[in-house]
């Protein structure tokens, strides 16, 4: 059983590590303190919440990271666009509450690439 980085990479601008980590044994320790069955079959509830977990706070790192780590005017006038868009609709600023929150707190439906579009104020082919 492998916890933290080594069970699966997180884009470090999150800062969220030693969390993940700590979560990682807590829920793998309850497993293991909770039935006397250690088998691989046991440990599938976790994998699958921790491969979503993941996949949701990869996507938030993403949005931080073009958001808030790109240079340049036209990075500055993204930002800008999306502090509009955002004061008028507070759910594009979410990826902070699955970063700061709790992954699980926000809807399956805000980590696609259609949102993710949506957030960062691309324009979809059509």
């Amino acid at each position: 059983m492998l916890v933290g980085d080594a069970g699966g990479w997180n884009d470090p601008i999150l800062g969220l590590g030693l969390s993940i980590t700590y979560r990682d044994v807590r829920m793998v320790s309850y497993i293991l303190l909770g039935s006397d069955d250690w088998s691989a079959d046991i440990f599938r509830p976790y994998g699958e919440e921790r491969y979503e977990r993941l996949r949701r706070l990869r996507f938030a790192a993403k949005v931080l990271s073009c958001l808030d780590v790109e240079f340049g005017e036209y990075a500055e006038a993204r930002r800008a666009d999306f502090d509009r868009r955002a004061a008028a609709d507070p759910s594009l600023r979410m990826y902070g509450l699955a970063t700061l929150g709790d992954p699980e707190l926000v809807p399956e439906d805000y980590f696609t690439d259609e949102s993710y579009a949506r957030i960062v104020g691309e324009r979809q082919a059509a």
